[in-house]
C-alpha cells in the first residue's frame, strides 16, 4: 500500500488523521461556560424552567404559553439576579485589610465568568506546609536528586558492579526470538496493554489505533516491520526526537 511513497509513516499517520478529523467531533479542553459562583441549584432550575416554557411556546404557539414564557423568563432574570447580588455581598462581607489582592481580583474575575489561572499554591512535605516558590523548587530539586543512580541502595550497587564486569557477546546471527518480526496478534496484544495517555507529536492517539480494522492494522505492521528490517529504529527515533525539539523551540 505505501511501497511507492517516499515516507509510509508520514504517509500512513496523514491518511489516519485525516479520516479521524473528517468522523471523530473535537471537543475543548475549555469549558465555553465557566462556571460563576453565585450560580447555584435555584439558578439552574430557573433557567431550565425557562427553557421548557419557551420549547412549549415554540411547539404550541399560544397566547397561554407565550404568557408563560414570559413569567418564567422573569422569573430566571430575578432568580440570577437575586444570587449575583447575595454571593457578591456574602464576599464583600469577608474582605479584610488581611485579604490578599489576588484572592479580591480571582472572585473578580469567576464572577465575570473568566477562570483565573491556576498555578501551584503549595506543596505538602510530609506535615509541613511549602507555600513560597523557593521552598518548593528546593523541594522538588532535592527529590529528583534522591531518584539518581548515586543514591541506589548499597546491596544492589554490589550485584550492579559484578554484573558489569561481566563482557557481552555482541556476536549474533540474529537469529533469536527477540530478533524476528513482529506479528500481529503481538501488535494487537502490544495495544490492548498501552494506557490512554496523550498523543505525541503525530497527534495520534492509542484509541485511533485500538479501533482500526485488521487491514489497517496489517498496513501498520508492515511498516513496523520495514522498520525493523532495515535498521532504521534507532535513526527513526533520532528524527522523531529531534523534530518534537523543533516545535519546543519555535
Amino acid at each position: 500500500m505505501f511501497e511507492t511513497v517516499e515516507d509510509p509513516i508520514l504517509t500512513f499517520n496523514t491518511v489516519l488523521t485525516s479520516i479521524a478529523d473528517r468522523t471523530i467531533p473535537k471537543t475543548s479542553a475549555n469549558p465555553k461556560h465557566p462556571s460563576k459562583p453565585w450560580f447555584d441549584d435555584a439558578c439552574d432550575q430557573a433557567i431550565d424552567d425557562r427553557k421548557q416554557s419557551e420549547r412549549r411556546f415554540y411547539q404550541h404557539p399560544t397566547s397561554e404559553n407565550l404568557s408563560n414564557f414570559r413569567i418564567f423568563r422573569a422569573k430566571a432574570r430575578r432568580t440570577c439576579r437575586q444570587a449575583r447580588r447575595t454571593s457578591w455581598k456574602t464576599f464583600i462581607l469577608g474582605i479584610s485589610s488581611r485579604t490578599p489582592m489576588t484572592k479580591v481580583w480571582n472572585m473578580i474575575q469567576k464572577t465575570k465568568g473568566k477562570n483565573a489561572k491556576a498555578t501551584v499554591k503549595h506543596l505538602k512535605d510530609g506535615t509541613d506546609l511549602l507555600t513560597s516558590e523557593k521552598d518548593i523548587a528546593n523541594k522538588l530539586g532535592e527529590t529528583f536528586a534522591k531518584s539518581s543512580s548515586n543514591n541506589y541502595r548499597e546491596d544492589f550497587k554490589k550485584v550492579k558492579k559484578q554484573k558489569e564486569k561481566i563482557k557481552l557477546n555482541f556476536k549474533s546471527k540474529n537469529g533469536e526470538n527477540y530478533n524476528k518480526l513482529f506479528s500481529l496478534e503481538e501488535l494487537k496484544t502490544s495495544l490492548s496493554m498501552a494506557h490512554d495517555t496523550a498523543c505525541g507529536p503525530d497527534n495520534i492517539h492509542y484509541q485511533l489505533l485500538k479501533h482500526l480494522p485488521d487491514s489497517s492494522l496489517e498496513s501498520l505492521l508492515k511498516l513496523m516491520n520495514n522498520i525493523w528490517e532495515s535498521g532504521d529504529l534507532l535513526t527513526r527515533i533520532i528524527q522523531s526526537l529531534y523534530s518534537t525539539a523543533l516545535r519546543w523551540l519555535h
